[in-house]
């Protein structure tokens, strides 16, 4: 090394620039393995230097050793994903890798000039000329994929839904280029998307951070009969952290009418994967290359209808044709792999181990340990979400999560998982796919179909207890309804099983409600109402009144919707901020106008607030989809009116009851000399609706909203 070099060194031994600067003196002198060894030398100071590891990959590229580049180069970019030197330097040396959908390109001007109209699709306000992706997946586990859509508006319903149009990426690990994004007008003209931003994933309101991002495409120029013409690559920097696992879901339908679809996979030869297609009978072309060494597959398909779109519609998922991808062959090799990823995570440290300590103390039953640390993890780990970043699949570690106190779904169930070992109880993760989502064939392996992360507790004596770590305001027994009634994948020891998760009862999600109701001879009533839950609708409770500042102020403008001018009195809640407290709360109303007074007469309706069902489930005469329901419930209302002085009973309408597969209702009404009681229960007990059941339901929920809208009606009493 020259002197000059030394004394910098020496100066400060830290500084890798001295090393850098003699190795391009090496590689002047045409000496790339001295290059080399300064480079190495730079790395024992600081292995973590980008700028060294960039140019140490760029010397092993000089000397023809691709694969060991590739290495220092994906891990500078795992410490600097955004370095441009690098990022520019690998588009540099591979243009023909980077033009793998060059290949595959379409005629987005011959598509526009053939594109049918209006007259042939009357329906639709929208088609889709071209729905195509492709997927390029690389020797070293990296990826890129290409979209391109093009989109006909037939007419002016459809300008605001396509004004815009985004995907999301994550600006750390993905490298995005906008190929194409303008309109095709009728007159042949084209504009430029006016406005390309990024727009943060973060949801402010409930309190979700992402590090993903959403790339957002604003079009103007948009008519009836103009032309969408957009496309878009995202190509990974990096290495992938999950070494070889590939998967994929494409969806071939969607809720507008598409004349071309494809979906084309260029893979290496030395790769396996396996495909799974649903509602799609169509086999693809394969093509290989020996020059390239890759297979590439097309599926192709045309003329796809569109998904009528209804009201509590299954997910697209239930509906759609699609195609899985996967590079696991069984689920026990994805479970053996899931398990290496994670293993390591569920690891504990002094400060949890203290913690569970202090959680348990004096608790003797598994139950009661692991309501504790339910608890715990729910109230103290906030939730962000982080599901498209570099932890997509793999938990950050427990004790990181624990320190931090946030985490994604993964991270919470982690640390819920080592906690609860820790405290002796056998505990596995659960892979799940949520109820939004719908459920998807099983048939073939693949961490693509699940989007969420639990933890199941197999307790011997019980069907086992699931938990959420990322259900903030619910109870242990609140489950949210969207973990219910899906299969989870729980694994352990690299062994998986898949279990169905049950749906719990309309008893479970019960909502009691007590008015105390004092008529005046104006119309205007003073109201006691106690309420009390338990279930799904107890979270909601929780979130919406924590703050107590806040409570008088929510209830009032909620009942002001409904009748105008409403003043709240006293009210009490129960402790919202302990889970294991069920939710009660009740308060006095002084609504101005709740009978309607006509001359002599007042008349009302039962409940304060109507039941609602056939607008809520079934507004429409017919269905085409089953019809979708949150989850089973059960309300139960004890009224009691009192009559004002000088009025006396004109009618009360018939009791009535009624049962049916679906759900149950019955009122009753009970009359004393002042007083008018009403009691009514209405249970709906399924999670979803066949069509050919539809109309029996419709009539159930037009005959309940019939029922509890008769009028009770009070004359005044002439002595």
């Amino acid at each position: 090394m020259k002197e000059e070099y030394k004394n910098l060194l020496e100066l400060d031994p830290y500084d890798t620039g001295p090393y850098l600067e003699m190795a391009k003196i090496y590689e002047g002198l045409d000496n790339c393995q001295m290059a080399i060894a300064q480079c190495e030398e730079a790395l024992a100071v600081c292995p973590e230097d980008y700028e060294v590891l960039a140019e140490i990959g760029r010397y092993y590229h000089s000397l023809g050793m691709e694969e060991k580049a590739h290495q220092f180069w994906d891990t500078a970019l795992v410490i600097k994903p955004n370095y441009k030197w690098l990022l520019d330097y690998l588009d540099f040396l591979k243009p023909t890798e980077l033009a793998y959908d060059e290949k595959y390109r379409d005629d987005a001007a011959g598509i526009a000039a053939s594109a049918p109209g209006k007259s042939d699709f009357p329906e639709s306000s929208v088609i889709w000329l071209l729905n195509k992706e492709i997927q390029r997946v690389y020797e070293n586990g990296t990826s890129s994929y290409t979209v391109h859509k093009i989109v006909k508006i037939l007419d002016e319903g459809a300008i605001e839904d396509y004004e815009y149009m985004y995907f999301h990426y994550t600006p750390d690990l993905e490298k995005v280029k906008i190929k194409s994004a303008k309109v095709i007008r009728k007159d042949g003209s084209e504009v430029e998307a006016e406005t390309i931003v990024d727009v943060s994933g973060d949801d402010v309101v409930s309190r979700l951070y992402y590090e993903d991002k959403y790339k957002v495409v604003v079009f103007s120029g948009l008519e009836e009969g103009a032309i969408i013409n957009f496309e878009y690559k995202v190509d990974m920097v990096g290495m992938n952290l999950y070494a070889d696992y590939f998967g994929d879901i494409f969806f071939f339908q969607n809720y507008e009418p598409t004349l071309l679809t494809k979906y084309i996979l260029i893979v290496p030869k030395t790769r396996s994967l396996y495909f799974r297609s649903h509602n799609l009978e169509i086999e693809p072309e394969i093509i290989s290359s020996d020059e390239e060494n890759t297979i590439t597959y097309i599926w192709e398909k045309k003329d796809i209808d569109k998904i009528e779109i209804e009201s509590r519609m299954p997910p697209l998922a239930e509906l759609g044709a699609y195609l899985e991808v996967s590079t696991f062959k069984s689920w026990d090799e994805m479970a053996t792999w899931f398990w290496g990823l994670a293993k390591d995570q569920f690891k504990r440290d002094k400060e949890i181990e203290e913690k569970v300590a202090e959680l348990v103390a004096g608790k003797d039953r598994p139950e009661e340990k692991i309501r504790a640390i339910y608890n715990y993890v729910v109230s103290e780990i906030r939730y962000v979400g982080l599901e498209f970043g570099i932890y997509g699949y793999k938990p950050h570690k427990a004790k990181k999560t624990f320190a931090t106190k946030y985490g994604d779904c993964k991270d919470t169930a982690t640390l819920m998982l080592a906690m609860l070992e820790e405290a002796g109880i056998e505990a596995k993760i659960a892979l799940v796919r949520v109820r939004d989502y719908g459920r998807v064939d099983m048939d073939l392996p693949s961490l693509h179909i699940f989007n969420h992360a639990i933890v199941y507790v197999p307790l011997e004596k019980e069907k086992g207890i699931w938990l959420d770590g990322t259900a903030q305001f619910y109870a242990l027994e609140e489950l949210p309804s969207g973990d219910q009634g899906t299969v989870a994948y729980h694994i352990r020891d690299g062994q998986g099983e898949f279990k169905e998760i049950p749906i719990f009862s309309a008893q479970d999600n019960l909502q009691k409600y007590v008015n105390e109701i004092e008529l005046r001879e104006d119309g205007a009533a003073k109201v006691k109402r106690e309420v009390f839950l338990k279930g799904q609708r107890s979270a909601g409770v929780r979130l919406d009144y924590l703050v107590a500042a806040k409570r008088k102020e929510k209830l009032e403008e909620f009942w002001n919707t409904r009748y105008a001018g409403t003043k709240v009195g006293e009210y009490q809640f129960s402790n919202l901020e302990d889970l294991d407290v069920p939710v009660e709360f009740e308060y006095w109303l002084d609504i101005p106008q709740l009978a309607k007074k006509t001359d002599d007469f007042l008349s009302f309706k039962p409940l304060l607030i109507e039941t609602s069902l056939t607008e809520d489930y079934a507004p429409h005469a017919v269905r085409k989809h089953v019809l979708k329901i949150e989850y089973p419930w059960r309300r139960e209302w004890e009224v009691e009116y009192r009559i004002p002085d000088g009025f006396m009973v004109d009618r009360v309408p018939q009791d009535h009851q009624t049962t049916a597969d679906f759900g149950s209702f019955s009122i009753e009404y009970e009359v004393e000399e002042k007083i008018i009681k009403c009691q009514i229960k209405l249970e709906l007990s399924v999670t979803e609706v066949a069509i050919s059941d539809y109309t029996e339901f419709r009539e159930f929920c037009q005959s309940v909203d019939e029922k509890t809208e008769e009028e009770i009606l009070l004359k005044r009493r002439f002595e």
